[in-house]
């Protein structure tokens, strides 16, 4: 809301995540980090006791998903998923160090995770719906490795000296929104675009493009460069 603030809007929710931690009914996000670790420690990996209290406000976390999915070892991950374990990354990456990620489960307390939209040798990137904003976003998350790291930090730096020097935004830049870092994997916040080059040829048989069509493609590039 206009005028409220986000510890605000937390501390509104409170009587009704005091109910919720009462009664067995949802809990209301946003919600204060004290009143998220009273009432969802019993969800909670073991890893996540710790984690959740480096957040001062939760905006989204899927009980329904932790129950219905408590003890199923066939998940992405296993059951080493979210154990205290430094030496894999507490259960999270893959051998080739990418971020294992689960269908409906949170990024950052504030993430959901609906589709998975690519991958390349960088990392993923998945299409996720951000709980504070009410809006779907794409997130680029890159492999845990310090060499990735470093370059996304580039690329983050890169991409927003652009969006900066284009203020109308008629340039063609992808608008990066945001970078963090989350269970030790840099992760970059873009706007949510349509179908990538490689979808939208597949969309077509893989005919190729006609020529009008690439003499419109490569005038965006030109206009961006």
């Amino acid at each position: 809301m206009a005028g409220q603030s986000d510890a605000t809007q937390a501390s509104s929710q409170l009587a009704a995540n005091k109910r919720a931690g009462g009664n067995g009914s949802l809990p209301k996000f946003p919600m204060a980090r004290d009143d998220a670790v009273r009432i969802l420690t019993p969800y909670l990996w073991e890893y996540e006791k710790r984690e959740i209290l480096e957040y001062d406000i939760i905006y989204f976390f899927n009980v329904q998903e932790r129950v219905k999915q408590a003890g199923n070892p066939n998940l992405p991950g296993g059951s080493a998923y979210g154990k205290i374990a430094e030496k894999d990354n507490n259960g999270f990456d893959s051998d080739q160090n990418e971020y294992i990620h689960r269908y409906n489960e949170h990024l950052g307390y504030r993430y959901e995770v609906v589709k998975k939209l690519g991958k390349g040798s960088f990392g993923i990137v998945l299409r996720v719906f951000d709980h504070k904003e009410q809006e779907f976003v794409a997130l680029k998350i890159l492999k845990n490795k310090k060499r990735l790291y470093k370059q996304g930090l580039v690329e983050s730096k890169l991409i927003e000296t652009l969006n900066k020097n284009d203020p109308e935004d008629k340039k063609n830049i992808v608008k990066r929104m945001d970078h963090f870092v989350f269970r030790k994997h840099l992760i970059l916040t873009f706007e949510l675009l349509s179908v990538n080059l490689y979808d939208f040829i597949k969309m077509n048989n893989f005919l190729g493009f006609s020529l009008s069509l690439i003499k419109r493609f490569a005038i965006q590039i030109l206009i961006s460069l």
